[in-house]
């Protein structure tokens, strides 16, 4: 027969494990989980800056998604557009970008000539070296070139052309990217339009309860985009 002790024993045990079952249920819809691939790398800082500046772009950074979408064997900019607004209107994101209108295209151009020296490619370093020749035989070619496009507004405002051999240089290594009808896209191999959208978390990216929330609202956009996809390829 157990004794009087042994029976506490029992009471005290089984209210032990009721009070970490209670503490378990309570905490672990509020557990976050470090998702950021930069916890994989070695511990490294951004040189001289504060820890607060430092703390925050990494942060900034977890926050960031981006979207692939397309419309399937015919190009069809709407279908992107669609997915945009859909994201748009989920409170879970925030400066959800897609197409880039005149206004946007105008900025970027107006920052790369801004920061011309700074944006300056590695090709272009080389021409400037020993004296710059290399630079204006480059210019002279853009110049007299039929289908280099060069207006006297560009050369007067640029006359080195840095931003023209930066763009040269982006275009280059980014490959099959292009500018289609103001939305930033890529082909695959079987020749479909692949649509980019960009956006941030609004919340803690580290969440699990808001990131489980936010997948499943994607997880059923996704399913109403391929309803009509899947209709479109079966007619």
């Amino acid at each position: 027969m157990p004794g009087r002790n042994d029976r506490l024993l029992a009471l005290l045990w089984l209210a032990l494990c009721l009070l970490l079952a209670a503490a378990l249920s309570f905490l672990l819809p509020r557990s976050q989980l470090n998702s950021s691939v930069l916890a994989l790398l070695p511990q490294q800082n951004l040189g001289a800056a504060p820890p607060a500046l430092q703390q925050g772009f990494m942060q900034r950074l977890d926050r960031q998604l981006v979207w692939l979408v397309s419309p399937g064997e015919q190009d069809d900019p709407q279908v992107a557009a669609w997915w945009l607004a859909q994201l748009r209107a989920l409170p879970d994101l925030k400066q959800v970008q897609g197409d880039l209108d005149g206004q946007q295209q105008q900025q970027w151009g107006r920052f790369a000539w801004q920061h011309r020296n700074g944006l300056i490619d590695e090709v272009t370093r080389d021409r400037l070296q020993n004296g710059g020749e290399a630079q204006a035989d480059w210019l002279l070619a853009q110049l007299f070139s039929a289908f280099s496009g060069v207006s006297s507004k560009e050369l007067q405002g640029d006359p080195l052309m840095l931003v023209r051999g930066s763009q040269l240089a982006l275009a280059q290594n980014a490959g099959r990217m292009t500018l289609h009808d103001g939305w930033l896209t890529v082909k695959d191999a079987q020749g479909q339009q692949w649509y980019f959208l960009h956006g941030e978390l609004a919340n803690n990216a580290f969440s699990m309860q808001q990131s489980h929330a936010l997948v499943t609202r994607l997880s059923a956009l996704e399913q109403q985009l391929k309803k009509p996809l899947a209709a479109g390829e079966n007619c």
